[in-house]
């Protein structure tokens, strides 16, 4: 009886010890190094992000001018593309939204023609896509977002070359009311962004911290207050910039003199303003709120939107050449912050301090495959990708 047990004990260790070892490998075999960087990527990549078949799928996708997302109509979309330039260089992108809203369905139509000739600009592709419904809202509903988002990979995957630095959001009347949501949803998504004759209802304007924005109105825009309610805009971020101490929100305030909601094309002179900028894609502080359409990220920030509400906010600020981050605040019980070697030397410890300067996580961040596949599908290939993730909980913040 005592050499069963001993033989079974001897088994059940055996197999708890190849197990382990199973494990071991599993992990070990999900790290790499920087070096091996270009090979995992472009095998998770093809193999497994973006195979043949969705590369297919967003080809015809521009040839057909139409996409589909789920919780949306069909949306269409036109484009045309500027190269008078001639040179042999990468497109950037105006993505410009028409006006009209709730009303009839030929009234909007005739807007996002006149859309697509509104705005001539020097060298880049501009895209005005249809709005899915005829709604007030209509740019602005919950699934726009992921509209900008496929309408981005469309022309990022197709043969065309895209900048993906260069993504400018503008919008008339309407879009207007859209740029403003838009902007302040999805500023790690744009360049700039430019907001002409809509109205800011009760949109926050914090997430526009790294973010250059331009308001346009006119003086006797006076329907719903626009032209009040614009010129407040433009008083807040100026406050905000003060407040910044002049390193964060960039931005132009436009109250044009004698005119009413349409601006006799004064506006176009946004095209110039927003080509300047490039988006910053690694921005050493991050103010992100989540506004009236929840998001799941921001930024390299990444959260459970199962456990998101409106008002949730996020401050940090990142120092990249110490290899460290303060979490300055989060509502979330976890917070994801993802990296990748273009912000910090991941062979080196991370420091991550609270508020108050206690080290709340100091150690190497692993490169891990799985982590770098689900990031691609998290940002869609448009927001950069990031290997390596430090989970932060609230009970250490405190």
């Amino acid at each position: 009886m005592l050499k069963n047990t001993i033989a079974l004990c001897i088994i059940c260790f055996l197999s708890l010890l190849a197990s382990t070892i199973q494990i071991s490998q599993a992990q070990e075999s999900d790290i790499f190094r920087k070096d091996e960087y270009d090979t995992v990527f472009n095998d998770i990549f093809q193999n497994k992000y973006l195979t043949t078949e969705f590369l297919d799928r967003y080809k015809k996708c521009l040839t057909n001018k139409t996409i589909r997302i789920e919780g949306a109509p069909d949306i269409h979309f036109d484009y045309k593309v500027f190269d008078k330039e001639g040179v042999n260089k990468n497109y950037p992108l105006y993505i410009s939204l028409h006006g009209g809203g709730n009303t009839t369905k030929e009234i909007n139509d005739q807007q996002w023609k006149n859309q697509l000739t509104l705005y001539q600009i020097p060298f880049g592709i501009y895209i005005a896509p249809r709005a899915p419904w005829n709604d007030w809202d209509m740019w602005f509903k919950e699934p726009v977002d992921r509209m900008i988002e496929e309408i981005i990979k469309v022309f990022y995957y197709s043969d065309y070359s895209i900048e993906i630095d260069r993504i400018y959001l503008l919008g008339y009347s309407a879009g207007g009311d859209g740029v403003w949501r838009l902007a302040t949803r999805m500023p790690d998504t744009f360049a700039a962004a430019s907001m002409m004759a809509g109205h800011p209802g009760d949109v926050s304007l914090v997430n526009l911290y790294n973010l250059p924005f331009m308001i346009w109105v006119g003086e006797n825009d006076s329907a719903y207050n626009r032209n009040s309610e614009c010129a407040k805009r433009i008083e807040e971020l100026a406050k905000l910039r003060k407040q910044s101490k002049e390193q964060g929100y960039t931005f132009s305030g436009k109250i044009v003199k004698g005119k009413g909601h349409w601006m006799d094309n004064e506006d176009a002179a946004a095209i110039n303003w927003m080509s300047k900028f490039k988006r910053n894609t690694y921005p050493d502080h991050i103010i992100w709120r989540q506004e009236e359409v929840l998001r799941n990220h921001m930024y390299n920030l990444e959260v459970d939107i199962k456990q998101a509400k409106r008002g949730d906010e996020v401050i940090l600020d990142f120092d990249y050449t110490e290899n460290s981050i303060r979490v300055i605040k989060s509502d979330y019980e976890v917070l994801y912050i993802n990296i990748n070697d273009i912000m910090f030397n991941m062979d080196k410890n991370i420091k991550v301090y609270n508020s108050s300067g206690k080290i709340i996580f100091d150690g190497i961040v692993q490169r891990k495959k799985s982590q770098l596949l689900k990031s691609l599908h998290i940002y869609g290939g448009i927001y950069d990708e990031y290997p390596g993730q430090i989970a932060i909980y609230k009970k250490d913040l405190i």
